[in-house]
């Protein structure tokens, strides 16, 4: 069990399981970069991201540059959070998906929004 960091991308429109009439002219989901404690299959070690929780972090990749965040643990679920800036609320996207193998699918969902869906791309182990 070791950190890995993990690049996800967004699926193309046509790809995705519940097209939105917004979707069309909206802007486009990022890509993100997450670092999280994983096992051999890709699953995520609860233990060790309890222990390190610390480490456990996000980044943005979108056109206006690369924000970081945090990833917490709450109600046994994991949530990428961003801290608030201009007085805005703080952002948060629930992260749903049981493997980051690469290829596998798994969807980000902001509170009271629709989920976006994202592949798995490149992993790398981290020191």
């Amino acid at each position: 069990m070791n950190w890995w960091s993990v690049r996800i991308d967004p699926l193309p429109l046509p790809q995705r399981l519940i097209p939105r009439p917004q979707d069309h002219g909206a802007e486009p989901l990022p890509s993100y970069q997450l670092w999280l404690p994983l096992i051999p299959d890709g699953r995520i070690s609860l233990p060790l991201f309890r222990a390190e929780p610390a480490r456990a972090k996000v980044v943005s990749l979108d056109e206006r540059g690369e924000r970081d965040g945090c990833i917490k643990l709450r109600d046994h679920q994991l949530f990428c959070a961003w801290s608030p800036g201009g007085g805005h609320r703080a952002r948060e996207l629930r992260i749903i998906g049981a493997r980051f193998a690469p290829g596998e699918v798994i969807g980000l969902r902001p509170a009271r929004g629709v989920i976006g869906l994202y592949r798995v791309g490149e992993r790398v182990e981290l020191p």
